[in-house]
């Protein structure tokens, strides 16, 4: 056996398996389709050319050179055929035609002897000897070849540097270039005597190309196995060794190394000794193939570690973010996140974006298209692959707004949770197969992560929301005073939602009208004066159409005219009605979020779950206060009768009331103490209704009997009134108000700073009214000598500071 016959044999073997396989990847591809064909034809060549070295005789080594050069003329011709494929070179495509034209030309006068005119004996067997017109195919070939370069280095300076195609061009580029060594071949047709090792140069070829297949996705093939390469570079270590020292020795020993039982015994050694490194070489093939891919399956090892402990989201994206960057070594990530109640995707952590406020509506034609494709979208692609031609428009415009090259779908079950938007790299290469699979690999895992962040957020937003509801049910319904109910709800929802404007407006059954009982935030007068008919402004529409407003933008909402005049800080506004059986009793809105912020779905469920919690209470509180009302103006009306009854003390409670609250005011007392003394003064007297009008009505000095009797009212009129449910202040006022600074006062005898301020200020009002008013035991003193008394009893029976203030306003 003629062993220089294996390595081209081996060769051809091994492009016809490469040429199969590409074409079987995509066999619609008109790209892989012309770039299986010059595998072929390199295929025809070599099989051909290792026959004729195995050739006996002269005629059947003829018979297989000329069939040899089936391939050969057809080889420049496909070459030339895919880069203008593989380019998208449209003005050259009405050449290519020509081209095979003129190789058909050239097959038919190769079966002359013009064109070879036999074969010649070499020491490695017959090879082809070439005619006269040889050499006008010699110049046809290496044009086509030259041609094809040159359009290969032109489309590489025009390419975006470092661009997917810029990168695939170039090692085509490579390829061919050192391909195209392997016509020093012809030189042997030409009578110079070497073996001839252009197969090396197809060797070559099949590495760079296939390297580029693997890192670059070149021809878009995803299943090239690193494995093919690892055994084409054995399988070319050991013929190239095996066939240069086969020929140092031949070129030695002439005919005695002929002998086939020699020639096979060098073989298996050459066999052996390659086993034996082996797994050296394998390594070898791995670092310079796959570099990358052990680093990356530690990263995605301790990225799953990761994603096991992290619950927190913001921690989580931001680990995400991290990871990926550093790791891909890219210059600008970002994590867009589905708010629910826009329904929009927002940047939610981010590295080195320009513009992290971009939103994605869910109903945006990119994101449907995102979501259909389920996997990695290079921007790279939406230029090149004619199955994203449709998006190609819309897509290159969003990848722009995102600043990235790579978009990935976080989908989890039929649900897209987020996109996972990536820059380019750092050094500005393209992505490889290595970083997509990475990419997808971690996109599926930050997918479910996220998922359950979002999903434990979610449950512990609503268990933060439940106790919320509780405690405010609790704050809430500890009393029954509707102000103190309003004003307790107001205060929660402020602290809740974190807002600075609150309102609570209560509706007015004989009005219709809204009105607010209770706010923060808003001035006095607008708080004062507001009365709202059903339907107008938002509280209005909230309330005739029973149903929550989540206004984004107050401006621009249709539901509601414009408001830029009522001054909110913010244009995004939570407002939400109170419901009982089905009925609005009251509207609660929350404006201007301490954050800056916009209200959110969640802020909207939140105050939907508090109002529901609230309404019951609000309307008892309201009803209870009516019933209190009601039951006080009967005790007023009461003590209006008991007071008209007598014509010595008629007037006398409405007198001291003022008195009351002019001495409150002028002691700047607040809004609610001056109302609690004007409640008291209203009604200090009316426990004298038990007390017999022979007593009340004597003329002479009472017995000590009869005092006793008349120092019981300030308790019994505390008995009358506490059913109603007023304060304990208004309750201590009555009951202490004839108690002196001295402590020689009753009922209890206090001292001093004891005695609570309304009932001091009670004391000397009623202790004024009562001197300057007729009694039936005396005549009424006069102004002056009314005030000349109250400064007699100064320190003793009455507040100095008290009387003094007194005295300047009566």
């Amino acid at each position: 056996m003629n062993t220089y016959a294996i390595p081209p044999l081996v060769t051809s073997i091994l492009i016809l398996a490469y040429g199969i396989f590409v074409l079987r990847q995509n066999i619609k591809s008109s790209v892989n389709i012309t770039f299986s064909l010059m595998t072929f034809a390199t295929f025809l060549w070599l099989f051909c050319i290792s026959m004729t070295y195995l050739s006996p005789d002269e005629k059947l080594a003829l018979f297989w050179d000329k069939n040899a050069y089936l391939g050969v003329i057809f080889i420049p011709v496909t070459i030339y055929h895919f880069t203008v494929t593989f380019l998208g070179l449209k003005n050259q495509r009405k050449f290519i035609l020509l081209s095979y034209i003129i190789a058909i030309i050239f097959l038919f006068l190769s079966r002359t002897n013009y064109f070879i005119s036999g074969v010649r004996h070499y020491f490695f067997g017959y090879y082809t000897k070439a005619g006269l017109i040889h050499p006008l195919f010699l110049i046809f070939f290496m044009a086509m070849i030259l041609i094809s370069i040159y359009n290969l280095y032109k489309e590489y300076k025009k390419a975006e540097i470092g661009s997917l195609r810029h990168v695939r061009i170039k090692y085509m580029f490579f390829g061919i270039l050192i391909a195209s060594f392997g016509a020093i071949d012809f030189l042997a047709d030409y009578g110079v005597e070497f073996y001839p090792f252009g197969f090396t140069f197809v060797i070559a070829f099949i590495f760079i190309s296939g390297y580029a297949i693997v890192k670059y996705r070149l021809l878009d093939i995803e299943a090239f196995t690193y494995r093919t390469l690892g055994y084409m570079a054995i399988s070319f270590l050991i013929l190239a060794s095996y066939t240069g020292v086969f020929t140092l020795i031949h070129r030695m020993f002439h005919k005695k190394f002929e002998n086939p039982i020699l020639t096979g015994g060098l073989l298996l050694v050459f066999l052996f000794i390659f086993m034996g490194i082996k797994n050296k070489i394998w390594k070898l093939i791995d670092r310079v193939f796959y570099r990358d891919k052990y680093k990356y399956r530690e990263t995605l090892n301790a990225f799953s570690k990761s994603l096991n402990v992290l619950m927190d989201l913001e921690e989580l994206l931001t680990m995400i973010v991290n990871i990926i960057a550093d790791t891909v070594r890219i210059n600008k990530a970002s994590i867009m996140i589905l708010d629910d109640g826009k329904q929009e995707y927002f940047v939610k952590n981010q590295k080195g974006i320009s513009s992290p406020e971009v939103r994605l509506s869910k109903d945006d034609p990119f994101v449907t298209w995102l979501f259909s494709q389920g996997g990695v979208v290079e921007k790279e692609m939406l230029g090149m692959d004619p199955w994203y031609s449709k998006m190609k428009e819309v897509g290159l415009q969003r990848f722009r707004e995102l600043e990235s090259e790579i978009c990935i779908p976080l989908i989890v079950g039929n649900q897209m949770v987020g996109l996972l938007n990536l820059g380019k790299k750092i050094s500005g290469e393209i992505y490889k197969k290595d970083d997509i699979e990475l990419l997808s690999s971690l996109g599926a895992q930050s997918a479910i992560a996220i998922h359950n962040a979002i999903t434990y957020h979610s449950l512990e937003k609503r268990t933060e929301q439940l106790l919320t509801m509780c405690k405010i049910g609790q704050d809430v319904g500890s009393s029954l005073e509707l102000d103190t109910v309003a004003k307790t709800l107001l205060n929660n929802i402020k602290s809740t939602m974190r807002a600075e404007i609150v309102s609570i407006l209560l509706l007015d059954e004989e009005t219709e009208r809204l009105v607010i009982k209770a706010s923060c935030g808003l001035d006095e007068e607008v708080a004062k004066n507001t009365s709202l008919k059903i339907g107008e402004k938002i509280s209005g529409w909230v309330a005739q159409h029973a149903q929550p407003a989540l206004v984004n933008d107050i401006e621009s909402d249709p539901r509601f005219a414009k408001r830029s005049h009522e001054k909110y800080y913010t244009r995004s506004l939570v407002s939400v009605p109170l419901m009982l059986k089905g009925k609005v009793i009251g509207v609660v809105n929350v404006n201007n979020k301490e954050t800056k912020r916009a209200f959110t779905f969640y802020d909207l469920e939140m105050l939907m779950g508090i109002c529901g919690e609230a309404s019951v209470i609000v309307e008892n509180a309201r009803l209870y206060t009516a019933l209190r009302q009601s039951y006080l103006r009967t005790i007023q009306s009461l003590a209006e009768a008991l007071d008209a009854k007598d014509r010595y003390t008629r007037g006398h409670v409405s007198r001291v009331c003022d008195y009351a609250i002019k001495i409150a005011t002028e002691l700047n007392l607040s809004q609610s103490e001056i109302e609690n003394i004007a409640t008291a003064a209203m009604l200090h007297d009316i426990g004298k209704i038990g007390i017999k009008e022979t007593i009340l009505l004597k003329p002479g000095k009472l017995t000590d009997s009869e005092y006793n009797e008349i120092k019981k009212h300030p308790e019994t009129s505390v008995k009358i009134i506490k059913p109603i449910g007023l304060s304990e202040e208004i309750l201590s006022i009555i009951r202490h108000h004839h108690e002196w600074y001295n402590g020689k006062g009753y009922p209890k005898g206090l001292i001093d700073e004891k005695i609570p301020i309304g009932a001091r200020i009670l004391s000397v009002a009623d202790a004024f009214d009562a001197m300057v008013s007729e009694r039936p035991y005396r005549k009424a003193f006069t102004k002056e000598g009314a005030m000349e008394e109250l400064r007699k009893c100064n320190s003793s029976q009455f507040d100095p500071e008290i009387v003094e203030t007194f005295l300047k306003i009566v």
